[in-house]
């Protein structure tokens, strides 16, 4: 017997290239991202930009402009559209003219080793202003970005929340996607 017969066969893996997918004559779709904006946002929107995507961005302040304004200058489209509205989550009716017109939502909310990264006291108020003013824009597709370790019976308060807003993005009237990662770094 040689070493190559005891060999696992390794199946391939091949990356996953998401596409946006946007009829003849059809306008480019529009992605409201809210939540974290310097870091996660501001890559989600250059990766929604790359793939003929409009994004509409909630900036709490500057900084957050600024960094989804240079995410959209690194797109590879030369015809990105990018819109900046100045506000934050705590105002449902900031939240509301973000949605209006979207195809889409992403709600990001990162956590790191010290829990999460914005609105911690707040983040289920947060959840449940996103989720009604995408409903009442009828957005179609709401994601919102959870954490691993998401349990109700989790110790932190952190990953309970996290748990608890995935249960009410379910139970929305947008088609929903939660998508875990693990704490962020960087």
């Amino acid at each position: 017997m040689t070493d190559e017969s005891n060999k696992l066969a390794v199946p391939e893996i091949k990356p996953v290239e998401l596409q946006a997918v946007v009829a003849p004559g059809e306008s480019r779709r529009k992605v409201a991202v809210v939540g974290e904006i310097l870091f996660s946002g501001s890559a989600l929107a250059r990766a929604l930009l790359d793939q003929g995507v409009s994004v509409r961005a909630l900036c709490p302040d500057e900084s957050a402009e600024q960094a989804v304004l240079q995410a959209a200058k690194l797109s590879s489209d030369s015809t990105a559209a990018i819109e900046i509205v100045r506000g934050d989550l705590d105002s449902p009716q900031v939240v509301a003219t973000v949605m209006k017109g979207a195809y889409g939502v992403a709600f990001l909310s990162p956590i790191t080793l010290d829990g999460r990264l914005r609105h911690s006291t707040t983040h289920l108020n947060d959840v449940h202003c996103v989720i009604n003013a995408a409903q009442n824009a009828a957005v179609r597709k709401l994601v919102y970005h959870s954490a691993l370790g998401a349990s109700l019976k989790s110790a932190s308060a952190t990953l309970r929340d996290a748990a608890e807003a995935e249960m009410l993005v379910q139970a929305c009237r947008c088609e929903d996607f939660c998508v875990r990662t693990g704490p962020l770094m960087g």
